[in-house]
């Protein structure tokens, strides 16, 4: 698998997920993993945020802009949203 600089490699093996950032490559020995893909990265503005939720812990956490944002492994992204400036 190759991936680029916003790009994110997530693995799922028999006893968990783990992911790799990118850039890189990187070989799978097909014997130790169930499935393999690349995600893309969130690039957020200033004035942007996300709700990202660890699906196995059930916390959520706000992330906030400017930034390119990976996800861990279990989480998931519940809300993209732009802050309002007052």
């Amino acid at each position: 698998h190759v991936w680029g600089q916003d790009e994110q490699l997530l693995v799922e093996g028999f006893t968990g997920m783990y992911v790799q950032n990118g850039p890189g490559t990187f070989i799978l020995n097909p014997f130790t993993h169930r499935s393999a893909s690349v995600r893309k990265a969130e690039t957020l503005g200033t004035m942007d945020y996300l709700k990202v939720r660890h699906a196995v812990e059930g916390k959520e956490r706000i992330e906030k802009g400017p930034q390119l944002f990976f996800l861990a492994p279990y989480e998931q992204i519940v809300e993209r949203s732009k802050g309002l400036s007052l």
